[in-house]
């Protein structure tokens, strides 16, 4: 709040057993901390959204049945957050599960703008990608290179296989589709080699 930052962004996952390794506390304690603090923001001006991990399969608890995706976006709803990420935490939903859950959130949901954060464990991650934009998502988290991997996981899950899903490859995605990113695919893939 004393710096110059104006914007938030809170993070929840909609499993008991992933939020209690992720950030000890129950997913109830977490939304209760982000409800006071959006609303502290706000008194601020402060623009808010949040990210709902866990959003479609946990390594602990298995598929996320709807009712627990709604009931964390009810709250973060109720508390003020218009812009809320569903992450595919750990890269193991597929592109019949994006679609149906994002349709599902946007139908109840319509004035949300929804994001899907993608992880590319089982390479496919593109397509649910085009699964999103099927459903109505317009925004998308990636990282260059496909950096990033699961956390909080079990030791036998090989976690650097876990990366995001590539800008690049998005970008690409998008280009082919005619779709305005505001991104140039050859600045992009620059980056990339960047990184090496």
């Amino acid at each position: 709040i004393e710096t110059d930052i104006e914007k938030v962004c809170f993070l929840v996952t909609a499993s008991e057993s992933y939020q209690t390794k992720n950030a000890n506390m129950s997913v109830d304690e977490n939304l209760r901390q982000i409800t006071e603090m959006a609303a502290t923001a706000d008194e601020r001006g402060l623009e808010t959204s949040a990210a709902v991990g866990i959003g479609f399969i946990c390594p602990y608890e298995g598929v996320m049945p709807d009712e627990r995706i709604f009931e964390v976006f009810e709250r973060l709803y109720d508390a003020g957050i218009r812009e809320i990420e569903i992450a595919d935490s750990v890269g193991m939903a597929d592109p019949r599960q994006v679609y149906d859950r994002c349709a599902a959130i946007l139908d109840r949901w319509p004035d949300l703008e929804l994001g899907l954060h993608l992880h590319n464990r089982h390479g496919l991650a593109l397509l649910n990608v085009l699964a999103g934009l099927q459903a109505g998502v317009h925004t998308y988290s990636s990282t260059i290179g496909g950096i990033g991997a699961g956390i909080a996981m079990p030791e036998n899950v090989n976690r650097r296989l876990m990366g995001n899903v590539a800008t690049e490859e998005v970008v690409r995605l998008m280009d082919r589709l005619s779709l305005e990113t505001g991104g140039d695919l050859d600045e992009v893939r620059s980056l990339t080699e960047d990184i090496g």
